[in-house]
C-alpha cells in the first residue's frame, strides 16, 4: 500500500503485480521503487517537454529528440536543486527561456 498526500487529502492506493519468479519483499520494493522512478520521469518528460505530442516519425529523431529532452530535464534538477528554488520545474523553465542569464548564476 502506497500512502499520499495531496492538497492535504491523505490516499492510500494498492498496487499488485504478477510474476513467475519468487522474491523476497526487500527485492520487491526495490523493483517496484525502480518502475515508479521511471515512470515518474516520463511523466515530467511529457507534462514538462512535452514529449507525447512530439511530431518527430523518424527513428533517430524520435531518439535524438528524447535523449536531449532528457539531458534538459537533468539539467533543470539539478539546477533546481542546488540552487533551493521553490518554483515548479514548469514555472521555472518558463521563466529561463525568456531570460536565460538565470542559469548563468
Amino acid at each position: 500500500m502506497k500512502k499520499c498526500e495531496f492538497q492535504g487529502k491523505l490516499t492510500t492506493t494498492k498496487h499488485y503485480y504478477i510474476c513467475s519468479k519468487a522474491f523476497s519483499a526487500k527485492e520487491i520494493l526495490s523493483i517496484t521503487s525502480q518502475e515508479w522512478g521511471v515512470e515518474s520521469m516520463h511523466w515530467s518528460l511529457d507534462n514538462t517537454l512535452g514529449e507525447d505530442h512530439s511530431t518527430f516519425r523518424r527513428k533517430t529523431k524520435i531518439i535524438s529528440g528524447n535523449i536531449i529532452r532528457k539531458f534538459a530535464l537533468s539539467s533543470v534538477v539539478n539546477f533546481i536543486k542546488s540552487h533551493s528554488i521553490t518554483e515548479t520545474m514548469r514555472t521555472f523553465m518558463k521563466k529561463c527561456s525568456f531570460n536565460p542569464q538565470i542559469l548563468q548564476n
